[in-house]
């Protein structure tokens, strides 16, 4: 049947090294781009962390609105989580804390949790070429990197990494 390319979303690269030995990395592109698209996010500029470091997003204060603008709020927000949720749960771990976090307050979202939201998804945008790889060589070698903050195009395994304090 050959090489999987597609799988749930999630678009595997294949790569053959020498001894028969190959690596599979696993991202979902195409996901975080309809994920741009659908927040209207498109000539919005890509940033390089998840969140604002050392922005509390429990500390976020709600603003008085009505009732009909949080329920549309919370509507197009609560998709949105859902996705960046589904992308941190699968190939970017790295959105896993401030998706998390968005998460606790999915039934009262307010407009600044939407913006946290739409400042994770622009990091969605920028990065969405990242995922996880895979080797079936074996590696008796443990290395870690100490470096901050990370490269843009390096994805360093931050599985806790909650970016300063915010939980």
């Amino acid at each position: 049947m050959g090489e999987v390319t597609q799988f749930l979303g999630i678009k595997l690269s294949w790569t053959r090294e020498q001894n028969n030995h190959f690596t599979v990395h696993l991202t979902q592109e195409i996901f975080a781009d309809n994920l741009v698209d659908t927040a209207g996010l498109n000539d919005a500029n890509p940033v390089h962390l998840p969140y604002r470091s050392c922005h509390t997003v429990e500390s976020i204060h709600t603003l008085l609105t009505t009732y009909i603008a949080l329920y549309k709020v919370n509507q197009r927000m609560q998709s949105r989580i859902g996705s960046l949720l589904w992308l941190a749960n699968t190939t970017r771990p790295d959105l896993a804390t401030i998706t998390s976090i968005l998460s606790q307050y999915i039934s009262k979202l307010t407009p600044a949790h939407a913006r946290t939201a739409k400042y994770t998804i622009r990091y969605a945008k920028g990065t969405k070429t990242r995922g996880i790889c895979f080797y079936s060589r074996t590696n008796n070698n443990l290395s870690a990197y100490v470096h901050f903050p990370t490269p843009p195009n390096k994805l360093f395994p931050l599985y806790n990494a909650n970016w300063g304090s915010q939980d």
